[in-house]
């Protein structure tokens, strides 16, 4: 009995999107009171504290006006993040300003983004090609408009915590000793706290051979993540001055629980960056885009037609979910919980075009370079293995090394 209680709540938190469809800077989390109450959520000790699910889903979701408003009051994670975006990138455009001896003794990184790292409220993120770029460092980046600097928010009174490698609950709980939970590495039962830790994969088994699994799966789900970029910087690229910068495009789709539903992380990534001049490492920078994204899935032994869908958008680190049942695309990374039958996918094809502003140093003027990122993934049937292939030319594969 106590398993499943465990079980209910882990995907209560995990699957709340699909349920329901240290630098001054950062020591400003909030100029309110210890206690202040809009339209039901409150502020406690620094944390916010939602009255049930499908507020808290609405405030992540941009819903509901007067929440949001509220919410802008308060500092969390995401406002930090862009933070950091908006420093790097000021920083990215002094170092532009320099070169030989003033550019090797610059520094490279704004003291924001320096704080941010020894803090962990970013991370260093490591490709195959020798390059490093930075993320949130949290395991449900989902989560990060609603978290405060430590990690913390709270349903009534389940406070909840998110760190880089570990999704934490703790049920009815005392607001006023967060360290209870910030301390704990392992569930405890006994005290209504349960953990869940990323780091030891996933607790999904093959053959459906857990006893509390209701879904059935005849082949092995998929666990992909693929990327294909773009470097900008090669002469005479789009036929003009090249940008030092590129464009990625990403696919994952990877399973977690499967204990009577499963997860599923089914998403597209778009990523414009620009070059920190002087280092091997990327920061964001801001492009338009238009995404199409052609999808065969097969589910029961039914398989469908191609579906085609598409999004435009405009940012620097943008993510789109797929819902195989309802032939969806939707911004946001959001973790699917689900008792559906999965749906495999056979054919997949990305197909991305991007455009980037950007000043010209050797003239001071505005120009616009022209980016691609487009690859396709096929397979006979759902017992078979991928064959992947770029599509766009002057573009390789980009793995991810570290996260």
């Amino acid at each position: 009995m106590e398993k499943r209680v465990l079980f209910k709540w882990i995907f209560c938190l995990l699957g709340i999107a699909l349920l329901f469809a240290c630098s001054e800077d950062y020591e400003e989390l909030t100029e309110v009171d210890d206690l202040i109450e809009i339209e039901n959520i409150q502020i406690k000790n620094g944390i916010l504290v939602f009255p049930n699910h499908k507020i808290l889903k609405n405030v992540i979701n941009g819903k509901e006006i007067s929440y949001a408003d509220y919410v802008s009051r308060f500092k969390s994670q995401q406002q930090m993040f862009e933070d950091v975006v908006v420093a790097e990138s000021k920083q990215m455009d002094y170092l532009d300003t320099l070169s030989g001896e003033s550019l090797e003794k610059a520094l490279k990184h704004s003291t924001l983004y320096e704080t941010a790292l020894k803090e962990g409220l970013i991370k260093e993120v490591l490709y195959s090609d020798g390059t490093s770029s930075y993320d949130y460092n949290l395991a449900v980046p989902y989560y990060s408009s609603v978290i405060n600097k430590d990690g913390f928010f709270a349903v009534q009174d389940t406070l909840y915590q998110i760190t880089g490698n570990r999704v934490k609950m703790w049920i009815g709980a005392d607001l006023e000793k967060i360290d209870v939970l910030a301390k704990s590495a392992n569930s405890d039962i006994s005290r209504n706290i349960f953990v869940f830790d990323y780091m030891k994969g996933q607790n999904f088994t093959f053959e459906n051979s857990n006893s509390l699994s209701r879904i059935s799966f005849p082949a092995p789900p998929s666990a992909i993540r693929k990327g294909v970029v773009q470097y900008l910087n090669r002469p005479g690229f789009d036929g003009i001055v090249p940008f030092d910068g590129r464009f990625i495009v990403a696919f994952v789709d990877q399973i977690g629980l499967a204990l009577p539903n499963y997860t599923r992380d089914l998403y597209i990534q778009v990523v414009c960056q620009k070059k920190v001049n002087g280092t091997n490492s990327y920061g964001f920078y801001g492009c338009s885009f238009n995404l199409f994204f052609y999808v065969k899935t097969e589910t029961d032994g039914v398989i469908s037609d191609i579906i085609n869908l598409g999004a435009s958008g405009i940012g620097s680190n943008v993510y789109y979910t797929f819902y195989p049942s309802f032939s969806l695309l939707a911004e946001g990374k959001m973790q699917q919980v689900t008792d559906e039958p999965y749906a495999y996918i056979l054919y997949a094809e990305f197909s991305t075009m991007a455009k980037i502003n950007f000043v010209d140093v050797t003239d001071g003027m505005n120009k616009d370079v022209n980016a691609q990122g487009m690859f396709k993934m096929e397979r006979s049937s759902i017992k078979n293995q991928f064959f992947y292939e770029i599509i766009s030319e002057h573009s390789q594969w980009l793995d991810t090394v570290i996260e």
